[in-house]
This record gives C-alpha cells, structure tokens and sequence, in this order.
C-alpha cells in the first residue's frame, strides 16, 4: 500500500485577512456545482472538510418580495470559513443578475457595533451605499 501525501493547509494562526483593521472570518463566491467546487478547493487548496447543505429556501426578506433557493458547500480554510454557493433559483431577476454572478460573493467580519461599522463604510472610497450589510 502506497502513502498518499495530502495537500497542505495554511496555518489556522498565520496571518489574516482584512477588512479595515477587522480580519475577514469567512468569504462567499458563487460557483456553478458547489459539490464540485468543494472538491476543487480541497484538492487545490488543502480546505476543507466540506459540509453540504441543498437547497436552502430563503423566503423570508423584509423589503424584498424574493425567493433565493441554492445549495451551499462550508468549510474551513485555514482561519477563514468558506462558503461555496450554488444559485438554482432567484425571483426578481434584478437580484437574480447580482448574485448568480460567478466569483466572490461577499466577505464576512464581526463588527462591535452595526451602526457605527455601517457609518465607517459609508465615508470609504468606493462604497456603494448599498444598506443591506448585516
């Protein structure tokens, strides 16, 4: 029998990625097959293990009349968890366009207070205004 070597994963204490001066705890991108994508990202990138859930239902958003249904594979990436979601159904298709869009989805950092965190980002360079941070 043969010793399979297993790919390395980067030091859960090494250092961290930013947001500000807040680090990033976990980081969303869209993908085409979650399933597959979890398989990439441990093989490649040493993450993992992966835990999938399918199908998730949001129903439930309070300005919006909107229905998002998707599948998304979490895991662990050194000290940054990862979420790889699987878009299968979107209603509006303006909010549909946002969030099928393959790649980074969106970034994760715990804040001491939501007001004055809302309040930092509105006066940065690029900001886009949008108030659905939570």
């Amino acid at each position: 029998m043969q010793a399979r070597s297993t790919p390395e994963k980067p030091e859960a204490d090494g250092p961290a990625i930013e947001a500000g001066r807040r680090p990033i705890v976990k980081m969303s991108y869209a993908v085409g097959d979650a399933r597959l994508a979890a398989a990439q990202w441990a093989v490649k990138l040493g993450a993992g293990p992966f835990f999938v859930k399918s199908h998730i239902p949001l129903t439930d958003f309070s300005t919006l009349d909107t229905v998002l249904d998707h599948t998304s594979a979490f895991g662990q990436w050194g000290p940054i968890m990862v979420e790889l979601m699987q878009i299968h159904a979107v209603s509006p298709p303006s909010v549909a366009e946002f969030l099928v869009r393959p790649g980074l989805h969106h970034v994760t950092w715990f804040a001491e207070s939501l007001a004055a965190e809302s309040e930092r980002l509105e006066h940065m360079e690029g900001y886009s205004g949008d108030r659905n941070v939570i």
